[in-house]
């Protein structure tokens, strides 16, 4: 069963990081489902974001989840975020600072790889499984426009957005030899919140016209994942006991898949000097439902590792999002791309005498083309550095991850750039005492 000790870490991480406030002010968060998160664990952050060929038998990768047909160890993961954000305008820098729970994410394999070691049996089908909770999408924006209207004078109109959407998912993979595969399914949802106010700055006992629209959102979501290892010493590590040196191959994606809108939007106004409490209902439409369409995404990538020393690949992600449909949204989106590419070395995971020479060194960058179009279609580039640090708990040998990101959002023609560094920790619990046959002799 579960040891006590686990129960309360994530417990206490999950809580706290659900309570830190999301204060950062991101003005294109107001445009689609808002902001997509960092899809991430905090150690493939440190790569970059590489994900289609990743597999560990201890970290886990519910992007792709023909990974956990890898996994040897059950494993908790929980990650948390800061972020410091800088906008700029023709103008003025504005600085912005926010946190959030970045994941929570279990899996363990359903065999015990304990138990072949007992029962001195040779294996050559694995399955993993678990599930993942993390943020999809957040809109978090407060933008106030001024503009000078002739015979009205200066009007000066306030966007709110608050809200994101979230995904659940039921995570499995297979392996059998060198090929895995499998698949997650899950649901995506979540409530969006955009107002607006507008004002009229040089008229006196005027009306302030107030828009305020709700959409919840939700949706049946599916992915598949598929990874193939190409071994180069298979016998030489199998006989020789040396470190293991293979190519994976892998890939995973989805389908356009279509998802539930429940929208309310009320337009109403108050006067501002006679009495503000008293409001006039110039529409409201409560609980329209509708549809839209999540678009298809594929992500293909290679990594090569030497086993217990170094790995490196590269990621590429197409997404076509010129399918999105959001209902009531006038937004532009175009096919979008993504490039990863990351780099880890363990000096001598074995070092008992030198802790450094133990740490998991990462390095990595992404760069492309987001789908939002706002003068010209907007641009993106991070580049990260991050640490694997073991650490022992009851007997157990696991990681503490952190990952710091310096990227940057934006268009030539684009009114606002936002620059950004994003801290990222997690946490890795490992047991292997999970569904270990008990013996009596």
């Amino acid at each position: 069963m579960l040891k006590p000790f686990y129960i309360t870490v994530c417990w206490c991480l999950l809580m706290s990081t659900i309570s830190v406030a999301q204060n950062e002010n991101s003005p294109y968060s107001r445009f689609g489902i808002g902001n997509l998160n960092n899809p991430f664990l905090t150690h493939q952050i440190g790569l970059g974001g590489l994900s289609a060929a990743f597999s560990d038998a201890e970290l886990l990768n519910y992007k792709n989840p023909a990974s956990l047909g890898s996994l040897r160890s059950t494993s908790f993961d929980v990650g948390i975020n800061g972020r410091y954000n800088q906008l700029t305008d023709q103008v003025r820098t504005t600085e912005q600072y926010g946190g959030n729970l970045s994941y929570f994410s279990f899996a363990f394999p359903i065999k015990n790889p304990l138990n072949d070691a007992l029962d001195r049996k040779e294996r050559r089908f694995f399955w993993g499984a678990g599930f993942t909770l993390i943020p999809f999408s957040d809109v978090s924006y407060n933008i106030t426009t001024t503009d000078f209207v002739p015979n009205v004078g200066r009007v000066t109109r306030q966007f709110t957005g608050t809200g994101g959407t979230y995904r659940l998912m039921l995570n499995n993979g297979w392996k059998y030899d060198d090929f895995s595969w499998g698949f997650n399914a899950g649901l995506l949802f979540g409530k969006l919140n955009r107002d607006q106010l507008v004002f009229l700055e040089d008229i006196t006992n005027h009306f302030t016209d107030i828009l305020e629209e709700e959409e919840v959102i939700n949706a049946f979501t599916f992915d598949f994942g598929l990874q193939y290892d190409i071994v180069f010493n298979a016998k030489a590590a199998k006989e020789d006991n040396k470190p293991k040196k293979f190519l994976t191959l892998g890939l995973y994606g989805n389908n356009n898949q279509r998802f539930n809108s429940e929208r309310t939007l009320l337009i109403h106004r108050a006067n501002s000097v006679t009495n503000p409490f008293i409001r006039d209902t110039i529409l409201f439409d409560e609980g329209v439902r509708e549809r839209g369409t999540l678009p298809l995404s594929i992500t293909g990538g290679a990594m090569y590792t030497h086993s217990k020393k170094y790995r490196f690949g590269l990621d590429y992600t197409f997404t076509r999002w010129s399918d999105f449909v959001q209902p009531g949204s006038t937004t532009t989106q175009l096919d979008s791309w993504q490039l990863n590419g990351g780099f880890e070395y363990i000096p001598n995971a074995s070092s008992i005498t030198n802790y450094l020479q133990k740490v998991r060194y990462r390095f990595g960058f992404n760069v492309g083309m987001d789908p939002r179009v706002i003068g010209d279609q907007l641009s993106f580039y991070e580049v990260t550095l991050g640490f694997g640090l073991p650490f022992v708990v009851s007997r157990e040998v696991s990681q503490l991850h952190f990952s710091v990101s310096y990227g940057y959002l934006g268009a030539q023609n684009a009114p606002i750039t936002e620059r950004y560094f994003r801290f990222n920790l997690g946490y890795t619990f490992l047991d292997n005492t999970w569904f270990v046959k008990r013996r009596f002799y």
